[in-house]
């Protein structure tokens, strides 16, 4: 009932909701989503803005750049390392490196520019998979024949999936793993991948989303949740992440041990206080003047593991998310997010927890969201520096398909 109710509305709404005909408007022509430039020609938002010459970083990259054609192998190791760390501010002093004589020193530099790609390559892991989310929760698949503007949804779905299949390496990973980022990148394709099985059935993608699903239960810190990549710490919403991706294995009849879910549910105890609350990163780790992401983050991760309404802490922070609903004054997506979907698992529709927070939850997200026919109608703009108008708009679309996104995706499983 949820899915058709949810399809009517989608139909409903010129076939599909703003937010999706804006995403299968910019899908980059290899099938992802990413990084875009803030003027875009479209439909084709791929590119991006090129680094301008930064006469600060030029003074400190040319003698790493000389070091490249040093005879000793360590120092120019180092060399590279030492110019990827300033990441694409950097690039147009390597790109001079073409005119040099030496080949040795135009493969090495050319190293670093490669480097810097796969680096870029994050966000698209990232942009790619939430997106994809955005489609599958609203029932697309890659056999849907749904169209707008001579796009069809489920030539859109088919090509990000293919995509993220093809960057999946060997080990189940997708992506890079060198990054700050890049265990957060693989939970999220890893959830994409299982939701597409899990909404279709289709043995095309079974293998890859288990293997993906497995890597999952391999990147996950032994006793506890999950770090975000790289030294970063572990974190209660990168744990959530985890966490929601075993859900959707569990929902798609694909396999994981047990064991994950304790090691989650570890995390949380270790994190959560008496008084319904729970830190990012440490218990009483959380900041009085935001919104409590982190607390939303383990509600809706205890109620997954445990299946325990009534237990006492999932109790007192449902209150405690119902008493700070969404405002548009406080902006925070992620929270938004994890408060709707914590929220409406916990209190179901007619619950008044759900009520109170969610007529505010609609007027504050509707309120960011781009009006008008142009480019950007349908999307949000990011609200931190390390966001992008597609993961904004993505983490909004999957915000306002909590009443029937799981029901679309699992058929009510």
């Amino acid at each position: 009932m949820l899915r058709a109710v949810a399809l009517v509305l989608a139909l409903a709404q010129e076939n599909g909701p703003p937010s999706l005909r804006y995403l299968a408007r910019h899908q980059n022509a290899d099938g992802s989503w990413g990084i875009r430039m803030h003027e875009c020609a479209c439909p084709d938002a791929g590119k991006r803005e090129k680094p301008k010459r930064d006469p600060v970083v030029e003074a400190k990259a040319r003698p790493l750049i000389e070091k490249l054609g040093s005879d000793d192998p360590a120092e120019r190791d180092e060399a590279q390392k030492a110019l990827i760390a300033f990441g694409d501010a950097v690039e147009p002093f390597i790109e001079d490196i073409e005119q040099s004589p030496d080949w040795e020193v135009q493969g090495r530099a050319l190293i670093v520019l490669r480097r810097l790609a796969q680096a870029r390559s994050i966000p698209d892991v990232s942009a790619t998979s939430l997106a994809l989310l955005s489609f599958l929760g609203a029932g697309y698949s890659h056999l849907s024949r749904d169209t707008f503007k001579d796009i069809c949804f489920g030539t859109v779905v088919k090509r990000s999936l293919q995509w993220l299949m093809r960057a999946q390496d060997a080990t189940g990973r997708i992506g890079p793993s060198d990054d700050p980022s890049a265990t957060m990148a693989h939970i999220l394709a890893a959830t994409a991948l299982s939701e597409a099985y899990g909404l279709t059935d289709s043995m095309l993608f079974k293998e890859q989303a288990q293997r993906a699903i497995d890597e999952v239960v391999e990147l996950q810190e032994k006793g506890y949740g999950w770090r975000p990549g790289g030294k970063a710490p572990v974190d209660s919403v990168t744990t959530a992440w985890g966490v929601l991706a075993l859900h959707s294995a569990e929902k798609s009849d694909l396999t994981f041990p047990r064991s994950a879910y304790d090691r989650a549910r570890a995390w949380f105890t270790s994190v959560c206080d008496d008084s319904g609350r729970a830190g990012f990163s440490k218990k009483g780790d959380w900041d009085s003047t935001k919104h409590d992401v982190a607390t939303a983050a383990a509600l809706i991760s205890r109620i997954i593991i445990d299946r325990k309404k009534d237990d006492l802490w999932v109790v007192k922070a449902g209150e405690a998310l119902a008493a700070d609903p969404p405002d548009a004054k406080n902006v925070d997506y992620v929270y938004w997010f994890f408060g709707s979907l914590a929220l409406y698992r916990f209190d179901g529709p007619s619950g008044a927890r759900w009520k109170t927070w969610s007529e505010p939850l609609k007027k504050a997200v509707l309120a960011f969201q781009e009006r008008g026919g142009g480019c950007e109608a349908g999307s949000w703009g990011p609200i931190g520096k390390s966001e992008i108008r597609m993961t904004a708009t993505s983490m909004n679309t999957l915000t306002l398909e909590v009443y029937y996104r799981y029901a679309n995706v699992f058929c009510g499983r």
